[in-house]
């Protein structure tokens, strides 16, 4: 039985062959999106640049870690470094801590002698140049009180920018951190982005392909062209539309026949079985006579199929064939 050959895609019929082995159709492209005849090279092009583009951003993603790596580093660095200072300071304020208790240990033992000096100097016991002298001490060591609270109050201070330092420090690293970071996962979902795109354009180039296949309709199996179905050149033709009916040259000849259940115990498999008819047509007499077949098989209930046909010399009469 002829089979039809359909259209893989839309087209225009460009040339029809009817020589056996030949093409059997040639078609053009009728989309305008397909017009391009370096379309296949373009799109690998553009899969390239947009692989080059993706191995970029995956670059700078490296570069990106290689940073937060470095800010990580640096930010340790400047911790211990902070950390040092707090300890200097309050070494510090604890220094001038003892120095301003020593001060004023000082400050107390000049009041006392400037007091019993003034008791003295006041009996007769000491001159007046020995007052004068203790009185100069006690405000010496009083300076040296003042002196020593400065101190004091300033290695506080120091020891408080330290602190403020340490959170200053965290503060400012956290940032740049944070900044690095972002970009690198801006960079990620721009490269999966671009990843993305690169396997859309690979499908659309394999699909560009297997069209640019279809443009030649050749012959399944060897055969002969019954009918031409799109014969004029230029003529478009839709995707699936049939567009010749091709018979093929070799086949296998079968018979299929109906079997009374009550004949079938009479039937084995392997049996041959001669086919005669009456009342044929004249030119199909000759043809349908001569077939034998060797095997059977079933094909559903009450029916069975029989295969592999042999030619042989038609009998002369009887109208029912022989088990």
């Amino acid at each position: 039985m002829p089979s039809y050959l359909a259209a893989s895609s839309n087209g225009s019929c460009r040339r029809v062959n009817r020589r056996e082995g030949d093409t059997i159709l040639r078609l053009s492209e009728v989309k305008a999106e397909y017009f391009d005849p370096m379309l296949l090279d373009r799109t690998q092009d553009q899969i390239t640049a947009k692989e080059l583009t993706s191995r970029s951003y995956e670059e700078k993603v490296h570069a990106l870690d290689a940073q937060i790596d470095a800010l990580s580093g640096g930010m340790r660095i400047k911790l211990e470094q902070a950390q040092n200072k707090i300890k200097q300071a309050r070494l510090k304020l604890q220094s001038d801590s003892i120095r301003v208790v020593a001060a004023e240990t000082e400050i107390k033992v000049a009041d006392d002698q400037y007091e019993r000096g003034e008791q003295q100097f006041k009996e007769g016991l000491v001159s007046k140049v020995e007052l004068e002298r203790r009185q100069v001490q006690q405000q010496r060591a009083n300076a040296t009180l003042i002196d020593a609270r400065n101190k004091m109050l300033d290695a506080r201070n120091e020891l408080l920018n330290a602190e403020l330092e340490i959170n200053s420090i965290r503060n400012d690293y956290r940032d740049k951190l944070s900044k690095a970071e972002s970009e690198k996962y801006a960079s990620m979902s721009q490269m999966y982005t671009t990843e993305a795109e690169v396997s859309k354009m690979q499908v659309d180039l394999a699909n560009y392909t297997v069209r640019a296949g279809n443009y030649y309709v050749t012959a399944p199996q060897r055969g002969y062209i019954t009918r031409a179905v799109v014969t004029g050149v230029g003529e478009t033709v839709k995707e699936g539309e049939p567009l010749v009916s091709v018979m093929p040259a070799a086949f296998d000849l079968a018979v299929e026949l109906y079997v009374r259940p009550m004949d079938m115990p009479l039937i084995n498999k392997g049996q041959k079985v001669r086919f005669m008819f009456d009342g044929c047509p004249a030119p199909s007499l000759q043809r349908l006579a001569e077939l034998q077949l060797r095997h059977l098989r079933w094909s559903g209930s009450g029916h069975r199929q029989l295969h592999q046909p042999q030619r042989q010399v038609p009998h002369p009469g009887g109208s029912r064939p022989q088990r």
